[in-house]
């Protein structure tokens, strides 16, 4: 789904050598502080104070711009065979060309910074086409100012809230009035369209927002509380209203994480609760933690008809993380039920070396994902091994997928080739090319792209 329709967006930038993911797959980051620097010997000695009277010291320099631009290519082909008794091979081709920008221009226009992250592309296809091939993506595009003389943070434009996470993207205006510790705001303006991403006038929406933190020797408290309102102008749409409170709490080892969010059912109007997540982080040591969290989501949808919600999901999960100077493991099980009728458990696991034993500069990684549910179960497992050649990175893996799914056994292999290497100009190239086969398909996909990051 396009970020920009999303209640929660998630951006993962590889910085060191990548590693294979899944659709399904859990992923977690573990975050380490950098140790403190000394100050320099010279530090000190290179200070010259202010004679009074003289002249004043230079201004600082403006801040530069810094982001990304990305020009890449992808393209895949698959043949399938359809039909039972007489099969016939349908081969299908599609190519997509893009231009990616992530960029934060600080000073941009009367104090206020720049942040847009967009992309255009175009989609062929062999086949039929698509109804738009054409498509330019606005993720967010917005101006941003923190005034000095009044605590006051003005936001512009397209933009995730920046206060709470229940009301999503925005094209619209937020205003926060406070400091760190205590602040209110509004946020009022348009939701985006779900599928195009661009500015629509059907969900005009509104919200008002207070946020506190507290900070005391050995724990942190962050909360905020929200009432939405979403007015559709469509005929026999009804008004969403909603809470929203959040809270975040570290001591010591431990952080809890809680969200819950409080609906009115517009049939009878009674409240009903259609998000609850609980999570909680248990840190022994600096290699060993421990989580476990749950969730229950009802996801309301303004297009749903006669029952705004959705079915209903339940989901338990626990697990650990182990790091050991270049090894880490990570492994959790998971129980969800779907509809209130349906339960499946999951179980995934991962284990990667920085180095093989005795290969200087090659690693290793392996992952697996395995669920079963009343009748149906699926297994995915991958590993991977990446080294460097000069200043290329290289990654060669494998993928297997194996599932029984209504009756139907399937079985799928993909071998994958992944090349990152700098190349003159100040641009890095990055290479990805797989190949697919399994039970009457096969498929290939190759991709191509060229990025500039300016700083």
């Amino acid at each position: 789904m396009s970020p920009a329709a999303t209640a929660v967006r998630s951006v993962l930038t590889f910085v060191d050598d990548p590693f294979p993911l899944a659709t399904g797959e859990t992923v977690f980051l573990q975050l380490a502080r950098a140790p403190a620097r000394p100050p320099s010997p010279s530090a000190g000695a290179a200070r010259v104070p202010e004679v009074p009277g003289g002249p004043a010291s230079a201004p600082p320099p403006p801040a530069r711009a810094s982001g990304r631009v990305s020009l890449e290519v992808a393209v895949n082909r698959s043949t399938t065979a359809l039909g039972v008794v007489e099969p016939e091979d349908v081969t299908r081709t599609y190519a997509t060309p893009a231009l990616r920008m992530d960029a934060t221009v600080p000073g941009f226009l009367a104090g206020f910074t720049l942040r847009a992250r967009t992309r255009v592309s175009h989609r062929y296809s062999s086949g039929t086409g698509f109804t738009r091939p054409t498509s330019a993506q606005v993720h967010q595009l917005s101006l941003e100012r923190r005034f000095t003389a009044i605590p006051l943070r003005l936001t512009l434009g397209r933009f995730y809230s920046p206060a709470e996470s229940f009301s999503g993207f925005w094209d619209g205006v937020a205003v926060r009035v406070g400091g760190p510790a205590f602040g209110a705001g509004l946020v009022a303006g348009l939701e985006p369209d779900y599928w195009s991403q661009e500015p629509s006038l059907d969900l005009p929406k509104a919200t008002v927002f207070v946020d506190h933190a507290l900070r005391r020797d050995g724990w942190r408290w962050d909360g905020d509380v929200s009432a939405h309102l979403v007015a559709p102008r469509l005929d026999g749409m009804e008004r969403h209203v909603f809470l929203g409170v959040g809270q975040r709490l570290e001591v010591g080892a431990v952080r809890l994480r809680g969200e819950v969010q409080l609906d009115r059912d517009p049939g009878p109007g009674s409240v009903r609760v259609s998000e609850g997540v609980a999570q909680a982080t248990l840190t022994l040591s600096q290699s060993f933690s421990l989580r476990a969290g749950g969730s229950r989501r009802e996801r309301y949808s303004v297009y749903g008809g006669l029952d705004p919600f959705g079915p209903r999901r339940d989901r338990l999960a626990a697990g650990f993380s182990l790091r050991s100077g270049g090894m880490y493991l990570s492994a959790d099980q998971g129980w969800n039920r779907y509809g209130g009728t349906t339960d499946r458990l999951s179980w995934t696991g991962s284990l990667s070396l920085a180095r093989l034993p005795g290969l200087a500069g090659v690693g290793w990684s392996a992952s697996g994902t395995y669920w079963k549910g009343d009748a149906d179960h699926a297994l995915t497992a991958g590993t991977a091994v990446n080294f460097h050649l000069r200043s290329a990175r290289f990654r060669v893996g494998y993928r297997l997928h194996r599932s029984t799914i209504l009756g139907r056994d399937r079985t799928t292999h993909a071998p994958d080739l992944s090349v990152d290497a700098p190349v003159p100009g100040g641009l890095s190239l990055a290479i990805r090319t797989s190949t697919q086969w399994g039970d009457r398909f096969t498929g290939q996909h190759l991709s191509v792209s060229l990025t500039r990051v300016f700083r």
